[in-house]
């Protein structure tokens, strides 16, 4: 009888212990994309809104899309900038038709643009891709150092809106 107390008393602390390790998993994925689940992008009228409602600054890249080009087209990546903690940024459409404007020539399909998806490089280097659906994943993609995409960001654009935001470190 003892034997098999021990045994199922050796059986529900390994439960207990996959149970915990599981937990700590969940956990450690809920901390990873902490910073990143605070970011997101909308757009109101005509101006397309990025809001990063993080405590810390964070580096994105933007995929660009015709609205004409069809759903599967990949886009073009633009440095948006270093966004600052606890802001909303408000990029008028006609920005983004001018931005976008691909030098890259052989884009067959012209504006007006879209942004498709965001890429972000979190405080701690750590990469992430937000689709146009809201949906957050993790990106393998390497990203470019922010010191190595020049001048070019998107956020420097002077009829682009920086606005303090009245909440910050919460979804909403």
């Amino acid at each position: 009888m003892s034997l098999a107390f021990t045994a199922w008393g050796t059986w529900k602390a390994a439960q207990v212990a996959d149970d915990q390790l599981a937990q700590s998993k969940e956990q450690q994925v809920a901390d990873d994309r902490k910073q990143a689940a605070l970011i997101n992008f909308w757009v109101e009228k005509d101006t397309t809104v990025i809001a990063n409602r993080s405590l810390d600054p964070a580096a994105v890249w933007a995929a660009a899309r015709s609205k004409t080009s069809p759903s599967d087209s990949p886009g073009f990546m633009y440095w948006v900038g270093m966004l600052p903690p606890c802001n909303r940024i408000e990029i008028p459409n006609e920005v983004l038709d001018d931005f976008f404007q691909s030098p890259l020539t052989d884009e067959p399909f012209r504006g007006p643009y879209s942004i498709a998806r965001l890429d972000v490089a979190d405080a701690k280097g750590r990469g992430w891709t937000r689709s146009v659906s809201g949906q957050l994943s993790a990106s393998s993609a390497a990203m470019p150092a922010p010191s190595k995409v020049g001048d070019s960001a998107l956020l420097s654009d002077p009829a682009v809106r920086v606005v303090d935001l009245e909440t910050c470190g919460t979804p909403t």
